[in-house]
């Protein structure tokens, strides 16, 4: 009897908690490899050095990852590799190695092409000041003596008004014009 036809007539968990007869020639088969390693199988071998001056990443993961600033050296020198680089896969070799974008090299090639050395140089990222205008200090001397003068209108004003509420009051004319000159 097949296996299929004893298996109509149990349960499913006797379906999956069977033993399966293949596990045994299977523990024996693992057991002819190597000997198991902490490492993937494909990181057997001499472990490869890095060039001179480069270190291993860290794995660990940074709250913040930082921002990579190349200076202008290396910038040209990269660029410099790069325009020397002819046979097929050179340049993706390098910007492989170098751990750089093919649309990065190329905005520093338009920074090159459009400032030369100076186009390369780190910009300060950020909001760039806005440069003073001369005639701003002028602008606001000005309107603070308008506002001072306007005070001192306001003042004058309410003291006219006072003047003729008192004249008013007193019986007093407010004509300026002397009334025993002849006229």
């Amino acid at each position: 009897m097949t296996s299929e036809k004893k298996d109509r007539h149990r349960t499913p968990l006797e379906i999956v908690n069977r033993p399966d007869p293949n596990a045994a020639r299977d523990e024996s088969a693992s057991r002819e490899g190597p000997p198991p390693t902490e490492e993937p199988p494909h990181m057997h071998g001499p472990p490869v050095a890095l060039p001179e001056g480069r270190r291993r990443p860290d794995p660990e993961v940074t709250e913040r990852p930082q921002r990579r600033q190349y200076s202008a050296e290396y910038k040209q020198r990269i660029l410099r590799l790069l325009d020397a680089c002819s046979a097929p896969g050179e340049v993706g070799s390098l910007l492989r190695r170098e751990g750089l974008y093919s649309s990065l090299v190329s905005t520093w090639r338009q920074q090159r092409n459009r400032a030369g050395q100076l186009g390369l140089e780190p910009q300060k990222r950020g909001r760039k000041p806005v440069p003073e205008n001369p005639l701003a200090k002028k602008l606001a001397q000005v309107e603070r003596e308008k506002r001072k003068l306007e005070q001192e209108l306001k003042k004058a004003k309410l003291l006219l008004e006072l003047k003729k509420k008192v004249s008013e009051i007193l019986g007093i004319s407010l004509d300026s014009t002397n009334e025993s000159d002849p006229k």
